[in-house]
């Protein structure tokens, strides 16, 4: 029961920094008024469409690092990430010149307003620069997975993304 634990809890806890924050940037939109808020929830709705395909691939690649994580070969998983890396940026950059090019049908299916639509098409190009980076650390994030070594990722997440001097120097997981 401890070692699914110490796998499962940080990575749970990435998740829920991750929507805390989202919740606190949904308030602060909608102190911006009814037109704010109702442009960061359907930004947020179309990053989650597309980040959903990179959660697909970070998912596939943990049963491959997994079994090379066993073996001990290092060099297959860098190259089992690597390969994930590659592949949701291509699915995440796919998904995103759809929704760039289809931008305006995909927001009428939220609104008909033209101030919506125009805030909303205002904010593709973020959008788009979130799934991106978002895809990227949940494909890294998801290897740990396949490593049994997520208090990194849990870290990142708790030191805000990058600023690793506070963090701890080692996993509280046990290494490869």
């Amino acid at each position: 029961m401890l070692r699914p634990a110490r796998v499962g809890l940080p990575l749970a806890g990435t998740v829920l920094v991750k929507f805390t924050v989202l919740g606190v940037l949904t308030f602060a939109a909608a102190r911006l008024g009814a037109d704010g808020a109702a442009g960061h929830n359907v930004g947020e709705s179309l990053v989650n469409v597309v980040f959903t395909a990179a959660v697909a691939v970070g998912q596939a690649t943990v049963p491959l690092i997994a079994g090379y994580a066993a073996e001990r070969d290092v060099v297959r998983i860098r190259s089992a990430v690597g390969a994930g890396l590659r592949v949701a940026l291509c699915a995440v950059g796919l998904l995103g010149a759809a929704l760039f090019v289809f931008r305006d049908p995909l927001i009428a299916l939220f609104s008909t307003s033209p101030g919506l639509r125009g805030r909303v098409t205002g904010l593709l190009p973020l959008v788009l620069a979130v799934v991106v980076s978002d895809a990227l650390q949940a494909v890294a994030g998801f290897g740990l997975v396949g490593l049994k070594r997520t208090g990194r990722a849990w870290c990142r997440r708790r030191c805000g993304s990058g600023r690793w001097r506070r963090c701890p120097s080692r996993s509280p997981t046990r290494s490869v």
